[in-house]
């Protein structure tokens, strides 16, 4: 491409070169002309030049005089009809020493769709990917400083406080066996929270990481989550809850990770259960939904609600960037009866280490990860996950892809 351009480049310059020196025989020629008849026709008198001219052709000759004279015209003629030409290559020049200083939003104004118009796009297009790429790094460094630091403030606390209390055992700062005992208790608490911390953190660099390969299988998701709510019976009964499947119609297909799967589910219902045990129970609907299904809109069996949508609610979705274009998905709706997530954290609900309340998510163990893994998987899956929230009711609403 590069050598197209630039012999079509060539071959305009060729092009106006030969324009430029066929522009001077005529001029020349008439030049020629008109000085023979001045000089024949018009005494010295007349015209102040004639004496000029007969010095200069008696003691120069008209041969010399008309090549000095086609030669400046011709570089003079051959200048004004390329400096449109020369200034394309001057802004060019100039766009790409403002690039390779750093000034990335530089762009070359240039609409002409010849070889130097086309030159230009390139280098723009250039630049805006190089900005592109510079933003997503800054963007990549900063996330990465910002975990991080969420990490760091996150194992500080447990981390002292497990610290503390061996310190005291290590110096025989107990009164008898039974606060010994309720030392060692609490540092291995603590070491819990370290460790589910640690978990959480490796599962999300693992999914976000983008090398983790999904090993599809086709599931039923009905008897999927009835054996789950089955399998979280003991937590439910200990927080007090009851939960009870509504599953669609039909059989709900859907191809993913059952391992992955599980653990959107798993911390979907435990979330549920650690924020919404006053409610004392839990919902989940299965069904299939269009594209344009309304995340409002009340699920298949409305009388098993404790109470109607309240207007005041408020919404938001949060969304995969390589969203599929199926018009139609599985949809799962996790619903609780607890107290409502106020509607300026409905935003950032998907956000690492983000907590709607930090010191109650610490006292029950959340660490701050378990939303943001989920919306991860299920971006790995093509799908979605929306949160929904009144004074009735909390929902957290899924859709995978139907299986073909």
């Amino acid at each position: 491409m590069m050598t197209r351009m630039l012999q079509s480049f060539l071959w305009k310059l060729l092009f106006r070169f030969v324009l430029s020196l066929a522009a001077i025989v005529p001029i020349l020629w008439l030049g020629y002309t008109l000085s023979s008849l001045l000089l024949r026709y018009n005494p010295s008198r007349s015209f102040p030049l004639t004496p000029l001219l007969r010095f200069v052709i008696k003691y120069v000759g008209s041969g010399p005089v008309m090549v000095v004279t086609g030669a400046l015209l011709f570089a003079g003629l051959f200048y004004w009809m390329s400096l449109r030409f020369l200034k394309r290559f001057d802004a060019i020049t100039d766009g790409l020493k403002q690039i390779a200083d750093g000034n990335l939003s530089h762009r070359i104004e240039d609409k002409s769709s010849d070889e130097l118009g086309a030159v230009s796009r390139t280098i723009n297009d250039m630049a805006s990917q190089l900005q592109l790429a510079q933003q997503e790094e800054r963007a990549a460094v900063q996330a990465k400083n910002d975990l991080i630091t969420g990490v760091s403030h996150d194992l500080r606390t447990p981390l002292t406080s497990v610290l503390g209390f061996l310190e005291y055992i290590q110096k025989d700062r107990y009164r008898d066996e039974l606060e010994l005992r309720q030392y060692v208790d609490i540092a291995y608490d603590k070491s819990l929270v370290l460790r589910k911390l640690i978990d959480d953190l490796f599962e999300y660099t693992r999914v976000t990481g983008g090398g983790m390969p999904l090993q599809l299988e086709r599931l039923d998701l009905n008897p999927f989550l009835r054996q789950l709510a089955e399998e979280f019976q003991p937590l439910l009964q200990e927080a007090g809850m009851k939960c009870t499947v509504h599953p669609s119609a039909g059989q709900l297909l859907v191809d993913a990770d059952p391992e992955l799967l599980l653990r959107v589910f798993e911390n979907l219902m435990t979330n549920a259960i650690r924020y919404g045990a006053s409610g004392g129970a839990m919902d989940i609907y299965l069904r299939e939904s269009d594209a344009n299904a309304d995340s409002k809109e009340e699920a298949d069996n409305p009388s098993s609600e404790q109470g109607n949508n309240n207007t005041d609610s408020a919404l938001i979705r949060e969304k995969s960037s390589s969203q599929t274009s199926r018009a139609v998905w599985a949809e799962i709706i996790f619903r609780n009866y607890g107290e409502p997530i106020p509607a300026n954290h409905l935003p950032h609900l998907f956000e690492r280490f983000y907590r709607v309340d930090a010191s109650r998510s610490r006292q029950t163990g959340g660490s701050g990860l378990g939303l943001a893994i989920v919306k991860s998987i299920l971006d790995l899956h093509n799908g979605m996950i929306e949160a929904n929230s009144s004074k009735r009711k909390t929902e957290f609403i899924v859709r995978l892809p139907l299986g073909k």
